[in-house]
């Protein structure tokens, strides 16, 4: 005894592959590549409508979703309120993550790590500047005060060709 190509199943409707193809205007061949894809099937040859019904919708919605991460504005408006919500929810966590790391002591204030460098930078500068008067004192007991002179001002050309390497952003290119 042949099924009947349509007929109800409990609360499913139940349809074969050619009343359910025309039913969602498509092919045979489309309903099979559906149900690769995932979409519920029935027994060979039929197909439970509300269920490939709920498939498609669900895959509208994917695809919906796609859609809105390249252009929000083809979005209904209730789609585009609901996008631009969980949108402002994602910025949101995002923000209380961060107020929480700085809470922790993760992140230092801007200022203060500026303020610190810039303090750590003038004393590097003074050290180093001071360092070849220094060394030529501690060697002028050993050599003549002329070349005593002549290391100092070697020692501080080298210091300050190190500052100015140090000064400059990207690439340095020494002066001949």
């Amino acid at each position: 005894m042949a099924k009947e190509k349509l007929y109800f199943e409990g609360d499913t409707i139940i349809a074969c592959t050619e009343f359910t193809a025309k039913y969602f205007g498509v092919s045979a061949a489309t309903l099979s590549n559906w149900a690769k894809a995932g979409c519920p099937k029935g027994e060979y040859g039929y197909w439970d409508i509300k269920a490939v019904e709920a498939y498609r919708q669900a895959q509208i919605g994917v695809k919906a979703a796609e859609e809105a991460e390249k252009d929000p504005s083809k979005l209904s408006l209730p789609q585009q309120k609901t996008y631009y919500e969980s949108q402002l929810k994602q910025a949101q966590l995002e923000a209380a993550e961060l107020r929480n790391e700085i809470a922790r002591g993760e992140y230092l204030p801007r200022k203060l790590v500026v303020d610190d460098l810039t303090n750590f930078c003038i004393i590097l500068k003074r050290s180093l500047n001071g360092l070849g008067r220094k060394l030529s004192g501690e060697v002028s007991h050993y050599v003549d005060p002329a070349e005593a002179r002549r290391l100092e001002n070697l020692i501080g050309d080298t210091v300050n060709d190190a500052l100015e390497q140090m000064s400059v952003d990207g690439v340095y290119s020494a002066k001949k």
